[in-house]
Protein backbone atom coordinates (compact mmCIF):
# COMPACT_ATOMS: atom_id res chain seq x y z
CA UNK A 1 0.00 0.00 0.00
CA UNK A 2 1.40 3.49 -0.88
CA UNK A 3 0.85 6.20 1.42
CA UNK A 4 0.26 9.43 -0.33
CA UNK A 5 -0.54 13.32 0.57
CA UNK A 6 -4.37 13.33 -0.20
CA UNK A 7 -4.02 17.60 -1.56
CA UNK A 8 -1.32 16.56 -3.68
CA UNK A 9 -2.63 13.11 -4.75
CA UNK A 10 -6.51 14.09 -5.38
CA UNK A 11 -5.37 17.63 -7.50
CA UNK A 12 -2.85 15.61 -9.39
CA UNK A 13 -0.39 18.37 -8.27
CA UNK A 14 2.96 18.04 -10.07
CA UNK A 15 6.10 18.71 -7.47
CA UNK A 16 8.59 21.92 -9.13
CA UNK A 17 12.01 22.53 -8.25
CA UNK A 18 13.48 26.09 -8.26
CA UNK A 19 17.19 26.98 -8.13
CA UNK A 20 16.42 29.43 -5.79
CA UNK A 21 14.58 31.51 -3.70
CA UNK A 22 15.09 34.58 -6.31
CA UNK A 23 13.61 32.04 -9.30
CA UNK A 24 10.51 30.78 -7.11
CA UNK A 25 10.44 34.48 -6.52
CA UNK A 26 10.75 35.94 -9.94
CA UNK A 27 7.66 33.25 -11.42
CA UNK A 28 5.39 34.08 -7.93
CA UNK A 29 5.90 38.10 -9.31
CA UNK A 30 4.31 36.64 -12.89
CA UNK A 31 1.58 35.17 -11.01
CA UNK A 32 0.55 37.78 -8.74
CA UNK A 33 0.51 39.80 -12.30
CA UNK A 34 -1.36 37.10 -14.28
CA UNK A 35 -3.82 36.96 -11.46
CA UNK A 36 -4.60 40.59 -11.43
CA UNK A 37 -5.04 40.57 -14.78
CA UNK A 38 -7.46 37.62 -14.93
CA UNK A 39 -9.79 39.33 -12.26
CA UNK A 40 -10.22 42.25 -14.14
CA UNK A 41 -10.78 40.03 -17.33
CA UNK A 42 -13.97 38.51 -15.66
CA UNK A 43 -14.12 42.05 -14.35
CA UNK A 44 -14.87 43.36 -17.90
CA UNK A 45 -16.89 40.22 -19.12
CA UNK A 46 -19.64 40.89 -16.20
CA UNK A 47 -19.71 44.71 -16.80
CA UNK A 48 -19.15 44.71 -20.82
CA UNK A 49 -19.49 41.06 -22.41
CA UNK A 50 -15.94 41.24 -23.28
CA UNK A 51 -12.47 40.10 -21.39
CA UNK A 52 -10.61 43.30 -22.89
CA UNK A 53 -11.28 46.78 -21.41
CA UNK A 54 -13.25 48.92 -23.87
CA UNK A 55 -10.33 51.49 -23.54
CA UNK A 56 -6.63 52.23 -22.45
CA UNK A 57 -7.83 55.83 -20.42
CA UNK A 58 -8.11 55.02 -16.58
CA UNK A 59 -10.08 57.72 -16.04
CA UNK A 60 -12.89 57.16 -18.92
CA UNK A 61 -12.61 53.43 -17.94
CA UNK A 62 -13.31 54.20 -14.51
CA UNK A 63 -16.75 56.25 -15.76
CA UNK A 64 -17.39 53.30 -18.15
CA UNK A 65 -17.83 51.13 -15.51
CA UNK A 66 -19.82 52.18 -13.40
CA UNK A 67 -22.18 53.38 -15.91
CA UNK A 68 -22.21 49.21 -17.02
CA UNK A 69 -22.04 48.09 -13.28
CA UNK A 70 -25.23 50.37 -12.78
CA UNK A 71 -27.26 48.35 -15.55
CA UNK A 72 -26.57 45.14 -14.23
CA UNK A 73 -29.00 42.66 -12.80
CA UNK A 74 -29.52 41.45 -9.84
CA UNK A 75 -27.61 38.53 -10.55
CA UNK A 76 -25.25 39.82 -12.17
CA UNK A 77 -24.17 42.80 -9.94
CA UNK A 78 -24.04 40.15 -7.57
CA UNK A 79 -21.49 38.00 -9.67
CA UNK A 80 -19.66 41.73 -9.60
CA UNK A 81 -19.71 42.68 -6.32
CA UNK A 82 -18.28 39.00 -5.62
CA UNK A 83 -15.31 39.77 -8.20
CA UNK A 84 -15.12 43.31 -6.86
CA UNK A 85 -14.41 42.27 -3.45
CA UNK A 86 -11.78 39.75 -4.04
CA UNK A 87 -9.70 42.04 -6.46
CA UNK A 88 -10.03 44.87 -3.49
CA UNK A 89 -8.82 42.37 -0.83
CA UNK A 90 -6.06 40.88 -3.13
CA UNK A 91 -4.99 44.51 -3.13
CA UNK A 92 -5.60 45.11 0.13
CA UNK A 93 -3.74 42.42 1.36
CA UNK A 94 -0.59 42.41 -1.06
CA UNK A 95 2.10 44.09 0.63
CA UNK A 96 1.49 41.08 3.89
CA UNK A 97 1.23 38.71 1.06
CA UNK A 98 4.41 39.70 -0.51
CA UNK A 99 6.12 40.42 3.15
CA UNK A 100 4.81 36.69 4.20
CA UNK A 101 6.82 35.15 0.84
CA UNK A 102 10.38 37.08 1.56
CA UNK A 103 9.93 36.31 4.80
CA UNK A 104 8.75 32.82 5.29
CA UNK A 105 8.92 31.23 1.86
CA UNK A 106 12.19 32.88 0.94
CA UNK A 107 13.67 33.19 3.96
CA UNK A 108 13.51 29.25 4.58
CA UNK A 109 13.57 28.77 1.07
CA UNK A 110 15.04 25.06 2.00
CA UNK A 111 12.54 23.81 3.53
CA UNK A 112 9.92 24.10 1.16
CA UNK A 113 8.68 21.68 -1.16
CA UNK A 114 6.46 23.42 -4.47
CA UNK A 115 3.82 22.34 -6.23
CA UNK A 116 2.06 23.19 -9.27
CA UNK A 117 -1.58 22.31 -11.15
CA UNK A 118 -1.29 19.77 -13.87
CA UNK A 119 -0.29 20.91 -16.81
CA UNK A 120 0.24 24.38 -15.60
CA UNK A 121 2.65 27.06 -17.15
CA UNK A 122 4.93 28.53 -14.28
CA UNK A 123 4.21 32.42 -14.13
CA UNK A 124 0.53 31.60 -15.15
CA UNK A 125 -0.31 29.44 -12.27
CA UNK A 126 -0.75 29.10 -8.20
CA UNK A 127 2.08 28.05 -6.73
CA UNK A 128 1.74 26.04 -3.83
CA UNK A 129 4.46 26.18 -1.25
CA UNK A 130 4.50 23.03 1.69
CA UNK A 131 6.15 22.74 4.04
CA UNK A 132 7.06 20.35 7.80
CA UNK A 133 6.37 21.87 10.61
CA UNK A 134 7.89 20.47 13.86
CA UNK A 135 7.50 16.69 14.00
CA UNK A 136 4.02 16.93 11.78
CA UNK A 137 3.38 13.78 9.65
CA UNK A 138 1.81 15.78 6.76
CA UNK A 139 3.07 19.06 5.28
CA UNK A 140 1.40 22.94 5.49
CA UNK A 141 0.19 24.20 2.37
CA UNK A 142 0.10 27.82 1.41
CA UNK A 143 -3.00 28.61 -0.70
CA UNK A 144 -3.56 32.28 -1.69
CA UNK A 145 -7.24 32.74 -1.27
CA UNK A 146 -6.96 35.27 -4.00
CA UNK A 147 -6.43 32.93 -6.17
CA UNK A 148 -9.06 30.62 -5.57
CA UNK A 149 -12.79 30.18 -7.02
CA UNK A 150 -15.06 28.35 -5.66
CA UNK A 151 -16.82 25.78 -8.07
CA UNK A 152 -20.00 23.83 -7.65
CA UNK A 153 -20.52 20.19 -9.37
Amino acid sequence: MQTVINFIDAGNLQQVTFKDAKEFKSFQNAYWKALLEAMNKKRWQLLFGSSTAPTDNKEELKKQEAEAAAKLSTWQKMQYDAVEAKLQKFKNDFKALQDFVNKEICGNFSEFDFYIPPEAELGKCMIIPSRYIGEATAPVFYIYACGVYEEKA
